[in-house]
């Protein structure tokens, strides 16, 4: 499931969900970083798989944006890892109480 966030007409961010429910995707464009897109499409996002019927969400969060993620109820779920494509942290979020 893909996700756009617009502001004034411009596309700021884009954030897809793969797999049910695993974040795979949250890029906010650098023209409209820390104006609060970001956190607000995850927010659409954690939303949607809920509503999809997870109780917890997953996503791979590179170093820069692993604070970020922490700072939004995320916890690691695993060690950092370097792999092919991407380094990142493995991280996870409870939804619901199911």
């Amino acid at each position: 499931t893909l996700f756009v966030a617009e502001r004034d007409g411009v596309i700021a961010a884009v954030g897809c969900i793969q797999r049910g429910n695993e974040i795979g995707l949250n890029y906010v464009h650098p023209a409209h970083r820390f104006q609060g897109v970001s956190r607000a499409l995850l927010k659409a996002m954690e939303q949607a798989i809920r509503d999809a019927g997870f109780a917890e969400a997953t996503l791979k969060a590179t170093q820069t944006a692993h604070d970020f993620y922490r700072a939004n109820g995320w916890h690691d779920a695993g060690d950092f890892y370097t792999g092919r494509w991407i380094d990142a942290w493995p991280m996870r979020k409870r939804l619901s109480e199911r």
